[in-house]
């Protein structure tokens, strides 16, 4: 009896691993034939272009302009502006090599497809010259319509990342600059230039050791993330108080990595019209950032308002 029950036991687990291969085995053959199906799909080259110097879009998104020179690009209005290259360089790439999903057999009218007036429209040069201008229209299911140089009879359909990579303002594609790191244990001293006059303060004086924990956590607290302007002019600089008779000058000494002693200065303007935010710059950049008033307060360390 005891013999019979250990051999249905084994003739039990027998049939669970059968069962568990032939699952896993189907499971397998299933992938690897939709695999294949995915490989057989038809992949219908829109655009093959090598390379660009220029690029521009307008749409949902607003319009601009970039130029690409010498390996950079550049914003058209103003090549001062700092660029994130990537982003720029993710459109080029993208727009470069167009894959389309379906060619529309016989298509209605462009503006049945949302393509006049398209949603959006981009601008290619090339660096041969040839020209290219590409129409993004309405969506066809979890695609986009899309026409070639207003070739009406070739209407395709292409994923949406073609447009949500145009998703960009110029806020989003300019280079902020990165506040070097500096806290309470590598702040050796502070000092603050404005109107009321000169004030100094050095780690080596334990008096001073309340107010650099103050300026330290304002400065903490900084984040420039919100520009007033990407490329400060005189007018602007009058308007924010930034000039050099009106603005406060706050240099901080501190130790970097390397325990090598550095300077990082922050000019701080007059508030905005909310009268919530200052307006800042810093250290050799164009750019004029919105920072809380209150944040301000604290990197004065309360002596200046």
């Amino acid at each position: 009896m005891k013999k019979n029950k250990t051999l249905l036991l084994l003739l039990g687990i027998f049939l669970i691993l059968m069962t568990v291969f032939l699952l896993l085995n189907h499971w397998n053959k299933t992938k690897q034939e939709t695999a294949a199906i995915t490989a057989e799909e038809p992949q219908i080259q829109v655009t093959e272009i090598d390379g660009l110097s220029a690029l521009s879009y307008e749409g949902r998104a607003g319009s601009m302009a970039f130029e690409y020179k010498d390996g950079v690009w550049y914003y058209s209005e103003d090549k001062e502006i700092p660029i994130i290259q990537s982003k720029i360089q993710n459109i080029a790439d993208s727009y470069c090599r167009i894959t389309a999903t379906r060619l529309i057999d016989q298509p209605d009218a462009p503006g049945d497809y949302g393509l006049e007036p398209p949603n959006d429209t981009v601008y290619l040069t090339g660096t041969d010259g040839n020209t290219y201008t590409v129409k993004l229209g309405n969506l066809a299911d979890s695609e986009r319509y899309l026409m070639l140089n207003d070739q009406e009879t070739d209407i395709y359909t292409v994923n949406t990342s073609l447009s949500t990579v145009l998703m960009y303002s110029l806020d989003t594609l300019v280079e902020k600059d990165s506040l070097p790191s500096i806290g309470s244990a590598n702040l050796s001293g502070v000092s603050i230039l404005s109107e009321g006059g000169m004030k100094s303060y050095s780690s080596e004086n334990e008096d001073s050791s309340e107010i650099l924990a103050t300026i330290s956590g304002g400065y903490g607290a900084m984040s420039l993330t919100e520009c007033a302007s990407f490329h400060l002019t005189d007018s602007e600089r009058q308007e924010f108080k930034l000039e050099e008779s009106s603005r406060t000058t706050v240099t901080l000494t501190y130790q970097d990595s390397n325990d090598e002693e550095q300077t990082y200065t922050i000019y701080i303007g007059g508030l905005d019209s909310t009268e919530e935010q200052r307006y800042v710059q810093v250290d050799n950049s164009q750019i004029v950032y919105l920072v809380s008033a209150d944040i301000i307060a604290n990197l004065l360390g309360s002596t200046f308002s």
